[in-house]
């Protein structure tokens, strides 16, 4: 049975995607062409991204950014595995805040949304 406080949505993102955000355990990419845009919102506000592992570029989105943040535990191999990830963070909260607490860290650490650490990379690759 899946708890009240987990939902999947057949279309990302929902029109109520802001205020989702907001009240949600975490972001989830079940399908194998989602996880960028929505991920690093997601993210962005705070929220962990659930991701199924894919074999296409676009499957490997949401994958990459969890890794990228050493959320590994939340790139799940498998649907079942998926499912029973997204079922475990919802029913413990002890779990969800450990999951946000290292997310915040890693956000800090890597500097993902620092926009001197992207216009450095940025002129790195141009050669400037």
């Amino acid at each position: 049975m899946i708890p009240a406080n987990c939902c999947c949505c057949r279309v990302w993102p929902p029109a109520s995607t802001p205020r989702a955000w907001r009240v949600a355990t975490c972001s989830s990419t079940p399908s194998a062409t989602r996880g960028g845009a929505s991920g690093i919102g997601a993210v962005a506000a705070g929220l962990p991204v659930l991701a199924l592992a894919g074999d296409r570029p676009l499957a490997r989105m949401g994958a990459g950014l969890s890794a990228f943040l050493g959320l590994d535990e939340l790139v799940c191999p498998t649907m079942q595995a998926y499912i029973d990830t997204a079922v475990d963070l919802a029913t413990d909260a002890q779990r969800r805040r450990d999951v946000r607490r290292r997310l915040d860290e890693a956000v800090r650490r890597t500097g993902l949304f620092d926009p001197r650490r992207i216009a450095s990379a940025l002129e790195d690759v141009a050669g400037a």
